[in-house]
């Protein structure tokens, strides 16, 4: 017998090629079937509302808008795809390792529904283009770092000032290029001179949107509050945010007890690309002028995405870090897979309730208007669970953060007797 015949060929390895047309795949299996929920003409988001970006992409984002919500998927779309791309390159600089790693940090970006405005309207599409270009500039900037050259430069430097000058949200980008400066170039080929003209792109980013930025200060709770919808992306309930809106020390003992769980896993969880991803995530969300995100609806969750896009970065890394343990081989790969099958019935769940909410509306949150500066209004806020009235500054509180609730008929005809008594007859209605 020849002994060619008992060599086994090795199996052939699936290659990045696989794996991009994979996510296309998963894209068309959960939002292409959004496609078939949203008719033109019966579903349209709330314009547009930038005055600081250029007039014709406002102009183009709100016409595309103004059509239906359908024409948004469609743009949408492929922009989503590009990031879930661009994110899947970082992953194989950054962390390395097999490419499904890179599949699952596009696919939990994808599937997770903190973002699911961005597929429906004209503010969805901003931060969905805002997102491909910060993206676009961070990979720029690491394969920078990884090899420089002077055209590896001019991309990067390219790249950031589409990411920084057009979009106020990426303001604090320039803070993710440093950690990356620091925590994953080779520090043999460390050089913080070439950080000098993206300085000068930032100091003039910063001016250009001084109005935006500097508009309002948002408050701790306004900037990282939000990001407890990366790990529960189910939103909150209307009475849970009452509650906490109400004893805000219960608000304050959970962002603690999560403060400490992330230092405790960047102590314990021995991955530079994991500590970096959730550096930049803290880095990323210093940003002045963020707006209030609905915990309830996640509406303004579009601001997450460039958050949610790092925090794929960091499950990839995390997953390569318990591979290395024989043990955890096998149950990684089978619980990521898991969690990325629930995200996908999470993100269909999400879609559907969004339109359906939008039809019913006419537009996507009640709330919209509040994160434009509706604080100053003297309204008073009823919430059904508390069953009382809010004194004022309260009210306005409450208002920025997001935290509005319907009153109903009864709850009306109840504190009826209350005015004249210090309390406004204007109640702003809410669900």
């Amino acid at each position: 017998m020849d002994d060619n015949t008992d060599k086994k060929t090795p199996r052939k390895k699936p290659g990045t090629p696989l794996f991009m047309g994979a996510m296309a795949f998963y894209l068309l299996l959960v939002h292409g079937t959004s496609l078939l929920m949203t008719q033109a003409g019966t579903v349209q988001g709330p314009p547009l509302d930038c005055p600081d970006i250029w007039p014709w992409l406002t102009g183009t984002l709100n016409s595309l808008g103004g059509a239906s919500a359908l024409s948004c998927a469609l743009v949408a779309l492929p922009l989503l795809y590009g990031c879930m791309v661009c994110v899947f390159l970082l992953t194989r600089q950054i962390v390395g390792g097999p490419p499904w790693l890179g599949s699952l940090a596009g696919t939990f970006l994808m599937a997770h529904p903190a973002k699911t405005e961005i597929l429906f309207t004209p503010t969805g599409l901003f931060y969905c283009l805002a997102t491909l270009a910060a993206l676009a500039a961070t990979l720029a900037y690491v394969r920078l770092c990884t090899q420089g050259c002077v055209g590896r430069y001019m991309i990067a430097l390219a790249c950031f000032v589409c990411a920084t000058v057009p979009f106020a949200v990426n303001a604090a980008l320039f803070g993710v290029l440093i950690l990356i400066e620091f925590m994953v170039g080779d520090p043999e080929k460390r050089n913080w001179l070439r950080l000098l003209p993206f300085v000068l792109v930032t100091m003039l980013a910063n001016w250009f949107h001084l109005d935006t930025i500097y508009a309002q200060m948002p408050t701790l709770a306004t900037m990282f509050g939000p990001l407890l919808l990366v790990v529960y992306p189910i939103g909150l309930l209307h009475e849970t945010v009452a509650g906490l809106g109400f004893a805000p020390w219960q608000a304050w003992g959970w962002g603690g007890l999560v403060f400490v769980c992330v230092v405790a896993s960047l102590y314990y969880i021995k991955s530079k690309p994991y500590r970096f991803a959730v550096i930049a995530i803290i880095l990323f969300r210093f940003y002045p002028g963020a707006l209030p995100i609905d915990y309830v609806t996640m509406d303004g969750g579009g601001q997450l995405f460039y958050p949610l896009a790092l925090t794929g970065v960091a499950l990839a890394a995390l997953s390569g870090w318990l591979m290395r343990f024989e043990a955890w081989g096998k149950p990684t790969v089978a619980l990521t897979t898991i969690l990325c099958v629930v995200l996908f019935m999470l993100q269909f769940q999400a879609n559907r309730a969004y339109v359906n909410r939008v039809q019913e509306l006419g537009h996507p949150c009640p709330t919209q208007e509040a994160r434009c500066g509706m604080e100053s209004t003297p309204v008073y806020v009823a919430s059904p669970s508390a069953r009382t009235l809010v004194p004022r500054d309260r009210a306005a509180r409450l208002l920025r953060e997001g935290a509005l609730y319907s009153v109903d008929d009864e709850f009306m005809t109840q504190h009826a007797s209350s005015v004249g008594q210090g309390y406004p007859t204007s109640f702003l209605v809410a669900s």
